[in-house]
């Protein structure tokens, strides 16, 4: 969205409202209306307000005393005092009044030299190349003119004009000292009046006009770039339009990033495996981030919004308008609200504004806000307001769709650290939270796995993301998937062919029997084994008998509800009691289950089924479907599930929080060259399946696997 359409929420003159109130709260007057400073304006004198007496302050006079020409008369005189005698001030001499101006214009030069040496600090070094240039093809002219002069034997003149051209510089260093200081305090006085992008012209053009007058040709390269310079433009990037104003609405695709699993990188790096070196985790993470696309490896960046820009004042006037619309009471100006700070990332713009006392209705302030980032009605902009000391804390999420991917979160010092700490067991990146921040978890003690959601909405691809992840950093020896989905042909796992994925059925009409394998048999034979071994559970066994192979399994069910609504009664009881035998009873063996269920009502789902899984996930769910999913008991939920993957998530005893699930790549192809990619480089390495005949009974349910 541009300026142009989102000026329309709010009108031009709210912006200029809102520039004269933050630069009265930046620069409020020194005295009362009517008894201003008598210093020297130097933007008056600049121009032309103010003539040579003005400069030097006259008009004190016989008759006034050197009040201005007020008239002290006597029968006035006792009445003037008695009113007025507080505010006057002391008359200066000449002599006092002089050096106070020698005083000011010191501050002036002062200012000057200030910012030339800012100019020069801040200059690239492409600017000061061109610079440099040019005073090398100067210096060069010079010396031509300079030896043709020594031939035609003009030294005298040669003198003359050489100590002409030192007095020139010399005056012209000092007029630049001083058009430098006019410059910062015109800036100081007037910063609202300064462009906010290099190629727009200044609001108020009265100071160009002025220097114009002056001598200087402001359509010259030379002031183009001293401008381009003073101003800071740091802050502008291609997510915002010229005037500041964000962009909600674009898909971002950032530049300069590799936006694609590369096929030659996947060639180079599995021809440069070690297969005679371990496997660590630290080898692994550098292999997969030369094939894993980024696309928003800022996605923790959050980047102030600068005061001065019409993005600052857009926020400012859009929330102060909110919260003036939900007061009950008329806002005296000191005590009204405004912007006192701002902040924009990928996914949100965070405004801190000053808060109202007693002004408490958070709610209706966000509900309020809301429409003024909307461009058009049915944009999904969803705005989040806190009560943080004296202030509203602000949040707004737009329609910008980005992705964060695998790639983006293992390159970052966090997610280097995490997956690389042999400490997490099984460690996974869900996505980022309503603050940015990366959510990393460990999955070792995260025994069942719930992730509900309508068709469409990401739950599948959330859970494909999180079997990668394992797949990624543990062996096929230890770990291994058996996954039923009754979508079958059109499955989104017939191309997740890594070497966990053992088994695959896409016939309904199969699971209780693959279920019933499970839990009867090869349920049984875990328990003997780590009886045997005088061990309670499978984490024992393998901390104390690491040389017993017995893997985990993961039981991946997808669209559950589907697969009870095409079951008869007494399937469909056997089907739950087989489920509540694998989410209570068997994770302690090292079988756990993760279920993929359109909603998670207890009409479609056991309640004791729902109750005892620790991951709950609501998938681009409503208010009803987050409730009954998370099992809240109010409708309290700040954030707004718009877009594909957002989540509202619980995980043992945490609060219920706003994910925005990251992915693997962009899209099914791409994945599906990572899935080659985990696939190669395992084989490349050698593993060995353990196979009970409990597992080699499962296989024979699923002969059409790929």
């Amino acid at each position: 969205m541009d300026f142009n359409k989102l000026q329309k929420n709010i009108g031009s003159y709210d912006l200029e409202n809102a520039k004269l109130k933050h630069n009265k709260i930046k620069n409020p007057p020194q005295y009362e209306e009517g008894m201003e400073d008598d210093s020297i304006n130097f933007e008056d004198f600049l121009v032309g307000e103010a003539d040579l007496d003005n400069f030097l302050g006259s008009g004190a006079n016989s008759n006034t005393g050197g009040l201005g020409g007020m008239d002290l008369g006597a029968e006035n005189s006792t009445s003037i005092f008695n009113n007025q005698f507080a505010q006057t001030k002391p008359v200066e001499n000449p002599e006092d009044r002089f050096f106070r101006v020698v005083k000011e214009i010191s501050k002036v030069v002062w200012s000057g030299v200030k910012k030339l040496f800012e100019f020069c600090k801040n200059t690239d070094s492409k600017t000061w190349g061109k610079y440099i240039s040019r005073i090398l093809v100067s210096q060069t002219v010079a010396a031509v003119i300079f030896i043709l002069l020594m031939i035609f034997g003009v030294k005298k003149i040669l003198f003359i004009r050489t100590l002409s051209w030192f007095i020139f510089n010399f005056i012209s260093a000092g007029f630049i000292l001083l058009v430098f200081g006019f410059t910062a305090d015109y800036v100081n006085k007037n910063p609202s009046n300064i462009a906010n992008d290099p190629g727009e012209k200044p609001v108020n053009n009265s100071f160009a006009n002025e220097i114009d007058s002056l001598g200087f040709d402001d359509s010259g390269e030379d002031f183009d770039s001293l401008d381009d310079s003073v101003i800071d433009t740091s802050f502008f990037d291609d997510n915002f339009e010229l005037n500041g104003v964000p962009d909600l609405n674009d898909l971002y695709v950032p530049p300069n990033f590799d936006t694609t699993a590369n096929s030659n990188n996947v060639e180079s790096e599995l021809d440069s495996i070690d297969t005679n070196r371990f496997y660590d985790r630290e080898y692994l993470l550098n292999k997969y981030l030369k094939i894993l696309p980024k696309y928003t490896p800022d996605f923790e960046t959050e980047e102030p919004i600068k005061e001065g820009t019409d993005e600052f004042y857009f926020i400012d006037t859009s929330c102060t308008k909110a919260i003036n619309a939900v007061s009950t009471k008329e806002v005296e100006e000191e005590e009204n609200t405004y912007l006192v700070e701002a902040f924009k990332t990928k996914m949100y713009i965070r405004a801190r504004m000053r808060r109202i006392k007693g002004l408490n209705r958070t709610d209706a302030i966000a509900k309020e806000l809301e429409p003024y980032f909307k461009v058009n009605k049915k944009d999904n902009v969803n705005a989040v307001v806190e009560l943080w000391g004296d202030f509203y804390d602000i949040k707004v999420f737009g329609n910008e769709n980005f992705f964060v991917s695998l790639g983006d979160f293992l390159g970052t010092p966090k997610g280097r650290e995490f997956f690389t700490d042999p400490n997490n067991t099984f460690p996974v990146i869900l996505g980022i939270d309503g603050e940015g921040e990366p959510i990393y978890r460990d999955l070792k003690n995260l025994e069942s796995l719930l992730i509900a959601g309508m068709p469409r909405s990401g739950k599948t691809w959330v859970g494909l993301n999180i079997l990668t992840q394992l797949s990624m950093f543990t062996s096929p020896e230890d770990l291994q998937y058996i996954i039923l989905d009754p979508k079958d042909k059109t499955s989104d796992f017939l191309n997740f062919n890594i070497p966990h994925n053992i088994a695959f059925c896409g016939n309904s009409k199969e699971f209780n029997s693959i279920l019933e394998v499970l839990v009867e048999q090869e349920g049984k034979r875990r328990q003997d084994i780590i009886g045997k071994y005088k061990e309670t559970s499978i984490w024992d066994l393998k901390n104390r008998h690491p040389e017993v192979k017995l893997p985990l399994i993961y039981v991946f069910i997808d669209e559950v509800v589907t697969v009870t609504e095409t079951m008869g009664k007494e399937e469909k009881d056997r089907f739950d009691k087989l489920l509540r035998i694998l989410v209570t009873k068997l994770p302690n063996v090292g079988i756990r289950t993760v279920l993929i269920p359109h909603v998670a009502k207890h009409q479609f789902l056991n309640k004791t089924i729902k109750s005892v899984i620790p991951f709950r996930a609501s998938v681009m769910g409503n208010t009803d479907h987050i409730k009954s999913t998370l099992d809240l008991t109010t409708n309290k939920f700040d954030y707004v599930l718009s877009r594909k993957g957002d989540m509202a998530m619980t995980i043992g005893s945490e609060e219920p929080m706003f994910i925005k699930s990251g992915v693997i790549t962009d899209s099914n192809e791409n994945n599906k060259k990572v899935f080659d990619f985990i696939r190669r480089l395992w084989m490349s390495k050698g593993y060995e399946i353990e196979s009970s005949p409990a597992l080699r009974r499962v296989y024979e349910y699923m002969p059409d696997k790929y």
